[in-house]
């Protein structure tokens, strides 16, 4: 091999090695905004040498901060406490153990924590503050206040006391040099959890940071210093309680904003006009993004249907091509309380065969399903945030009609299953505009009746229906839903015989929020 091939080797591995440099540093930079998301924070109880005197107190104040705070979700660890009270170890010893606090923010999902300790020395008392990133338990920030017992031997009032913890709470956040996180991104419209409880208002300007290093001591764990990057700016359009919807407004050159991305500052601006001449369509679409009564989806359906029929004296199985069309509905009624309805429809070319003797007995027939659900629930935002992830529950009421061509000879009847039912799922934001979704109903006292069958009456039913699939959210308002929509109903006859139904498609829908 040549030395000029081998330097023109060289030359071109060096010219990888720095084109990677940036989308390594990217990474890297992402993994340490998502590690210190500091979304979730609990708080310990105190440890004191004056036998709890003032624990209850400062939970009360604590609980009263973390709930005006929008950018926190507070996470509770009364229980857990109770647990840790109960150890062989004294508590004071227990909340010290790095390995213990770890598993407990595992359980919990705590991000963070809030350790206190509390000593009375002579007429003073000193409370102790540290922030706890979990699960490592890296120490954030410290504080520490003194309060001393009055002259005449008085003590000092619970409101002093109140004060004192809020000033020092503040203080003690204020050491990390950001303020928020952004929690998600489609096209030019962002999401913050810094909400009117945190103070922002429409029209303030959101500088965006990524976190480039985090510096610990090595010896202490404790983290000494944050270097950000700036990324960009954001202009908040509108505030609700615990969030905002902002529009881009500047990106630094070679990045760009994202999820987990902190908010480093807020700058207060005016509110901007509701003229719509002042108004640029930028800001229009990006600001059209604000769902506040909910949704509404068109699906298709294609797949399949198929039929099982047994007695003591024959056995017919069949199915067909299933082609539909489904149109579903959810209403807000408050942030986290909604009611449902659904409908659908599809048909199919139904053939049957004999199992017994493998000859087809029944072809071409034309077969038809209707479908119809109305329920009500309650969605659990798990960070807080109703753009992330979510899991709910919910009840209601759903029936579907099959219809078939009635034949005795062939087992063939129309039928129908009805019941209550129970419904659980989720949505799991998973990076960008795409996210995977879990919605599955059981029939609580199900139902079934049939028409036109020698069977009899049907004893007892089954009635199961559930969806597996994914989204994509396309632009301001419209979402590209599909996945695997599965029904399943079985039937027990009073002569013995049993039936069991699926139909199975494969479900894309478009839907539109409002």
């Amino acid at each position: 091999m040549s030395e000029s091939f081998r330097s023109a080797r060289r030359f071109a591995a060096a010219l990888a090695l720095v084109a990677c440099l940036p989308l390594k540093a990217a990474l890297a930079n992402a993994e340490l905004d998502r590690k210190y998301a500091l979304e979730s924070i609990g708080f310990l109880r105190a440890s004191d040498n004056i036998d709890g005197l003032f624990s209850d107190y400062v939970a009360a104040a604590y609980r009263d901060y973390f709930n005006q705070q929008s950018h926190f979700v507070l996470q509770d660890l009364t229980r857990a406490d109770a647990v840790l009270s109960r150890s062989s170890l004294p508590y004071h010893k227990v909340i010290e153990d790095a390995e213990i606090l770890g598993q407990l923010a595992r359980v919990t999902r705590t991000q963070s924590m809030v350790r206190t300790r509390i000593s009375k020395e002579g007429p003073q008392y000193r409370f102790s503050l540290q922030w706890l990133h979990s699960p490592a338990m890296e120490l954030l920030a410290s504080e520490e206040i003194v309060l001393r017992e009055k002259a005449d031997g008085r003590g000092f009032s619970l409101e002093e006391l109140r004060g004192a913890l809020r000033a020092t709470l503040d203080r003690l956040i204020g050491k990390v040099p950001f303020r928020g996180t952004v929690t998600g991104r489609d096209n030019a419209s962002v999401t913050v959890n810094l909400g009117m409880r945190s103070g922002i208002k429409r029209g303030d300007m959101l500088e965006v940071a990524t976190l480039d290093e985090v510096k610990k001591h090595p010896l202490l764990k404790e983290i000494v210093e944050w270097r950000l990057t700036p990324t960009g700016k954001l202009l908040v359009e509108q505030v609700e309680e615990g969030m905002a919807f902002c529009r881009v407004v500047e990106e630094d050159s070679g990045r760009q904003i994202g999820r987990y991305q902190k908010i480093s500052q807020v700058i207060s601006g005016k509110t901007p006009p509701e003229s719509r001449e002042e108004r640029t369509p930028e800001s229009e679409v990006s600001s059209a993004y604000l769902p506040s009564l909910g949704w509404t989806a068109v699906s298709l359906w294609g797949g399949a249907y198929g039929r099982s029929f047994s007695s003591s004296t024959s056995q017919f199985s069949g199915g067909g091509i299933v082609l539909g069309a489904a149109a579903n509905a959810q209403l807000w009624l408050t942030r986290d309380w909604f009611a449902e309805l659904g409908f659908g429809h599809g048909i199919w070319s139904y053939s049957q065969q004999d199992d017994a003797s493998g000859t087809e007995v029944t072809s071409g027939r034309p077969g038809s399903a209707t479908a119809f659900r109305v329920a009500a629930g309650y969605s659990y935002l798990v960070t807080g945030n109703f753009f992330g992830p979510k899991a709910w529950v919910k009840f209601g009421f759903h029936s579907i009609s099959v219809s078939l061509p009635a034949d005795r000879d062939n087992k063939l009847a129309p039928n129908s299953f009805k019941s209550p039912f129970i419904g659980i799922g989720g949505d799991l934001p998973i990076r960008s505009n795409y996210g995977a979704l879990l919605d599955f109903q059981f029939g609580a006292f199900p139902s079934g009746t049939e028409s036109g069958g020698d069977a009899g009456s049907i004893n007892s039913a089954s009635d199961v229906t559930f969806f597996l699939g994914g989204y994509y959210r396309w632009n301001a308002r419209m979402t590209i839903r599909a996945g695997i929509d599965v029904t399943s109903n079985s039937a027990d006859y009073s002569s013995g015989a049993a039936l069991s139904q699926k139909i199975i498609t494969f479900s894309p829908a478009l839907l539109y929020y409002f």
